[in-house]
């Protein structure tokens, strides 16, 4: 399953008009285009080259985390099982990919610089292809295109610096270099621009991380200071003078330039556009800045361009423009017909998903009268119309969210993972805690499984792509708090006359403990059929308006509270079921009142992957800890517990 689906890509043009971003993709070329000139002449006034970039990486990582600190919704801090990404993005974005410019612009010329750059889009294709973080798509003629524009812009930069006004031997930007200096120098860019390609790919993945938990201007700040962090060791075997950190005033304006635009400003807006459209977009823009050196050199150097400088920035033009024709296609396409990803991420083909099963599947939203239609929703549906639908009413069917193939995928996915269950607790990969059967001594009758994403990367990946339905649900960003597996095993599981537990009923909010306790939501994602014979789930309506209400100890493992007697009687006139095929998904708010019954089937299984997001505003109550503490007490003495512990789950 792939991380980028109909739904999310509507969300996010709803945010961005595509072309904004592509504006502020040129912008960011025209900024590197002149920092080349810049960082050169700079360079040229003795300035070494060491202690420029570290000047640059400390006074930019100052000004991107004071912006994110200041400027944005909220302010994500690594959490410590991601520090390793950042770490990387630092590495190979700011050490690897700015340093190594900086030192190679000491043995070349800042145009000689700009030949290897077209490389790097050309470079994001391949290694995104081959690793799955950036579908190629080359069956379809969006994806064709894409891939014509990228070789395309490279062949018009290429063509503008060997044949142009940056061709060797008629560069008046600084003198020309030895040949033993090119070749250093030519190691250095060749190392930076795999690195460069590297990092946006990595960047595209960290920006997904748990659902979306950081902003594009955060993943850019912490990605940026780790990088700062690599470069001041380097200083001690530099072999600095005191006069190294004296600057001349050409040198204080370089490197202003470089903290405030190259850096700061380029890297913040490059997060975002990966965050909005992906790296091979944001990389295909890079030959661009060829052109732009062109014209920096016609305006400030009376160098007039060359023939071969305006076919070279013609062909990149064309280039450009086939690369931006072709995602404004590939989201007209995703926004008229839903397209579901799988894990490798090939697409099902158009209308799998509908022409497997009507919209109103047979006892889905067709059969739950207290469920308007309006809130039974195709994966394409837009966010107003999903949160309008879950504010009035609690909760929505998003009928065939993952088509019959992806459907079969994730199943193939829990089973490979419940299989390994017994070898992961005992090499400690997975905490015994995080495991719950019905009965410890019969593995057969596993019920759950906590922190999902955090075992498996598969399912981390389908918590990324429900994310921004629920951050369409609450209107706010989102963070992913869990992701379960659940399952309500056949009674063939169990001993003679044995089953599954019922769900008692419950509120998510009661377990969660947030103020405001109604920003969350809960996704559940039916792997089986999920019916009245093995335990879908019932919903109260008019519950979810509620407030919280009072609980008490259930007594069932996993699900620890459940609501008084009296008002589940009171609540059964307003009940109904809400069948699910396998690929629906169900989302509901903390607020509303639901349940689940045994399953009473002998041989079918109910299974689902459920994903619990709070919104940002929310915070966790101070009592949370205790309470937890409390549950896993009591249910260290249910029967058939040997060393289970039921944490706050819902069905």
């Amino acid at each position: 399953m792939g991380t980028d689906t109909p739904l999310l890509e509507r969300q996010q043009r709803g945010h961005t008009p595509l072309g904004h971003v592509v504006l502020l993709l040129v912008i960011v070329q025209i900024t590197f285009a002149g920092n080349s000139v810049v960082a050169k002449a700079a360079l040229d006034k003795s300035v070494d080259p060491i202690v420029f970039s570290f000047l640059r990486d400390v006074g930019a990582t100052v000004i991107l985390l004071c912006t994110a600190r200041l400027g944005g919704p909220r302010f994500a801090v690594p959490r410590r099982a991601h520090f390793c990404y950042f770490a990387l993005l630092g590495l190979l974005g700011v050490t690897i990919g700015q340093m190594f410019l900086v030192i190679a612009l000491k043995y070349t010329t800042p145009l000689n610089a700009m030949v290897l750059q077209p490389s790097q889009p050309v470079l994001t294709v391949l290694i995104g292809a081959l690793t799955g973080l950036e579908p190629l798509h080359v069956s379809q003629w969006h994806g064709q295109l894409s891939i014509l524009g990228i070789v395309l812009a490279a062949v018009g930069a290429a063509l503008a610096l060997a044949y142009g006004s940056a061709a060797p031997g008629e560069n008046r930007v600084g003198h020309p270099p030895q040949q033993h200096s090119l070749l250093i120098g030519n190691c250095l860019l060749g190392t930076q621009c795999l690195a460069g390609a590297l990092y946006q790919l990595l960047q595209k993945r960290v920006l997904s991380l748990d659902g979306g938990r950081y902003p594009s201007l955060a993943v850019a700040s912490w990605g940026y200071a780790a990088g700062a962090a690599f470069t001041g060791p380097v200083l001690p075997f530099a072999r600095l003078s005191r006069a190294s950190w004296a600057l001349p005033r050409l040198g204080w304006l370089g490197l202003a330039y470089a903290v405030l635009l190259t850096s700061a400003f380029n890297y913040a807006a490059q997060a975002y556009a990966n965050k909005r459209a992906g790296p091979t977009l944001v990389t295909a823009f890079f030959p661009l800045q060829s052109t732009f050196t062109a014209v920096f050199a016609f305006v400030f150097l009376h160098q007039p361009p060359t023939a071969a400088d305006l076919a070279g920035g013609g062909v990149i033009l064309a280039g450009l423009a086939a690369v931006t024709a072709a995602r404004a296609a590939r989201e007209r396409r995703t926004a008229a017909e839903p397209v579901a990803l799988t894990a490798g991420g090939d697409q099902t083909p158009p209308g799998e998903a509908a022409a497997s099963r009507p919209l109103a599947t047979p006892g889905g939203c067709a059969a739950a009268a207290a469920l308007p239609p309006a809130c039974c929703l195709a994966p394409s549906c837009a966010p107003e119309a999903l949160r309008a639908a879950i504010q009035s009413e609690g909760a929505v069917a998003i009928r065939g969210f993952l088509s019959p193939s992806a459907t079969a995928e994730a199943r193939a996915e829990a089973e490979r993972v419940v299989a390994a269950i017994p070898r992961l607790v005992a090499s400690g990969a997975v905490p015994r805690e995080h495991v719950m059967h019905d009965d410890d001594a019969r593995p057969s009758t596993l019920k759950q499984l906590q922190q999902l994403h955090t075992h498996d990367a598969f399912f981390a990946r389908v918590a990324e792509q429900v994310a921004p339905l629920a951050e369409a649900a609450l209107g706010e960003p989102v963070v992913l708090k869990n992701v379960q597996y659940f399952n309500k095993p056949p009674r063939r599981a169990y001993a003679a006359g044995g089953s599954s537990q019922p769900t008692p009923p419950h509120q998510d909010g009661f377990y969660f403990m947030i103020q405001p306790p109604e920003q969350a939501v809960t996704a559940w994602l039916a792997l089986d059929p999920a019916d009245e014979d093995n335990g879908c789930l019932r919903y109260v309506r008019g519950s979810a308006a509620g407030g919280v209400r009072a609980h008490h100890y259930s007594g069932v493992i996993g699900f620890s509270q459940t609501l008084d007697a009296a008002a589940d009687a009171a609540d059964a006139q307003n009940e109904f079921a809400l069948p699910a095929a396998p690929g629906d998904l169900l989302l509901h708010t903390a607020m509303m009142v639901h349940r689940a019954d045994a399953n009473l089937s002998e041989q079918r299984p109910r299974r689902a992957i459920g994903a619990i997001f709070y919104g940002a505003s929310a915070r966790i109550d101070a009592a949370y800890a205790a309470k937890q503490a409390d549950i896993h007490r009591r249910a260290r003495t249910l029967p058939g517990q040997q060393g289970s512990v039921a944490l706050a789950a819902d069905p």
